[in-house]
């Protein structure tokens, strides 16, 4: 019994662990050019190195983090071809998923996400890039998560939080142009038109990486990013 307790507090600790690291990644207050000190978490965490060695280690699993042998986790720096390659994933899994989407979505989903393109404009007039990066991939979560397919909620959800870390040090979405882009994403689902629907999500999906595209070339150096 008291072995099932412990087992159950480690855990808890472990996930513990693993939020508030991924919260500092995806926020960006992490350097990408240090290694993430054990120690550094224990002490800020107030917890032992065993739970966020775990957390670590979960998030290596999810190609957030990487591991270098003898010098510890570091932030994943992405290829050219690996940021392509994930546009490539959204563009056809959202868009195959836009009948899903439209068969499940009600009244209270569009208000939702009416109410997260909002939030996103107030931060993008606060100049809060962070958060207004990470508020439009919610907008995307959200819009995922009416199609109540597990298996692509999963994979989708893991390609925006490393889209979120790859564009967290600069704002890439072009700020008001991809809130338009969004409405009219929301307009289409609204007419309930799945030929819009996808066709909107699709040229969304298609600036916003011409976008990426751009100022990672621009700017190379302020960049979770290796060539």
């Amino acid at each position: 019994m008291v072995y099932m307790k412990k087992k159950k507090e480690d855990k808890s600790a472990t996930l513990s662990a693993y939020e508030k690291i991924t919260k500092k990644l995806l926020s960006n207050q992490l350097d990408s050019k240090k290694s993430l000190d054990e120690k550094i978490f224990s002490k800020e965490f107030h917890m032992s190195r065993t739970p966020i060695r775990e957390a670590l280690i979960m998030l290596e699993k999810e190609n957030l983090v990487s591991r270098d042998e003898g010098r510890g986790f570091y932030i994943k720096q992405f290829t050219m071809k690996e940021i392509q390659d994930m546009f490539v994933f959204r563009y056809l899994l959202e868009a195959m998923a836009a009948n899903l989407i439209l068969a499940k979505n009600n009244e209270g989903d569009t208000e939702e996400l009416s109410k997260i393109s909002k939030q996103t404009r107030s931060l993008i007039a606060k100049k809060d890039e962070a958060g207004a990066i990470a508020k439009s991939f919610e907008f995307h979560e959200k819009f995922i998560e009416i199609c109540e397919n597990e298996a692509i909620i999963e994979a989708l959800k893991n390609c925006y939080k490393k889209l979120t870390l790859i564009g967290c040090t600069k704002y890439i979405l072009a700020g008001d142009q991809s809130c338009k882009e969004h409405d009219e994403i929301l307009s289409a689902l609204k007419k309930r038109d799945l030929k819009q629907l996808k066709a909107k999500v699709q040229r969304h999906i298609s600036a916003a990486r011409n976008r990426a595209i751009n100022i990672l070339k621009d700017d190379l150096d302020r960049w979770y990013f290796s060539p």
